[in-house]
């Protein structure tokens, strides 16, 4: 019932939030006539909010229907290489405007996973933007290799780092640390995460994290390989 609750309100909140969305990006190009510098800023303000909105009502889905078991996914020999390029290429402009650099250690040979192509790259962006949110100067390096079995995706990031305490709750619904959001960019509603667990673990594998504060943290996860 929760679950489906979740659902319908979720969809009832997209309703108006898309046509707001459009007329925003119509006013904001120009197209209802020019705009002063006082009106464009408070519209990137608003623009800024119902960006945030969105992605916490598509969450919200995520979650309803992940927990519904109503996710289908197609696990089929799946490159992990490509979905790690791929994820980055999007995520690569966010990076550039806020300085930071992005680095990659991908082999070439890296052997094909069994997975869902399209979950994977949610996996590997949930990741990517999460580092992004909390590395305020210096770099984010992604990595792979293999390890008994599995390709381990190591995402390691210059950032400010957890406490253990915070680290122990992390992957959990709706956690916030309140000395983490200080520092964030944006806030959150603390569901990518507790989202990027689920998706790991319908994959096979297991997600954790490394981390000292103000030293930056270490994401991984593993996906089984197609063929052992």
């Amino acid at each position: 019932m929760k679950s489906e609750f979740v659902t319908i309100v979720s969809h009832q909140l997209r309703t108006p939030i898309t046509p707001i969305k459009g007329f925003l990006d119509l006013v904001l190009g120009g197209h209802a006539g020019p705009l002063n510098d006082t009106q464009r800023s408070y519209l990137a303000t608003v623009q800024a909010n119902v960006d945030r909105l969105t992605t916490l009502v598509n969450q919200l889905l995520d979650l309803a229907r992940i927990e519904a078991g109503k996710v289908k996914a197609n696990f089929q020999p799946t490159s992990m290489q490509r979905a790690m390029c791929e994820a980055m290429a999007t995520l690569r402009q966010a990076y550039d405007g806020r300085g930071l650099e992005l680095r990659q250690s991908i082999p070439g040979d890296l052997p094909e996973v069994r997975a869902d192509y399209g979950l994977l790259i949610q996996i590997l962006t949930n990741l990517l933007s999460n580092a992004l949110k909390y590395t305020l100067e210096g770099s984010v390096t992604v990595t792979a290799s293999v390890v008994e079995g599995f390709a381990q995706v190591d995402i390691a990031d210059t950032g400010i780092g957890m406490s253990e305490q915070d680290r122990a709750q992390l992957f959990t619904q709706f956690f916030r640390s309140e000395t983490v959001e200080e520092y964030a960019m944006t806030e959150g509603a603390g569901l990518g995460l507790s989202i990027t667990r689920l998706l790991v673990e319908m994959h096979g594998g297991r997600i954790w994290v490394e981390s000292v504060e103000g030293q930056g943290s270490t994401f991984s996860f593993t996906v089984p390989l197609a063929a052992i």
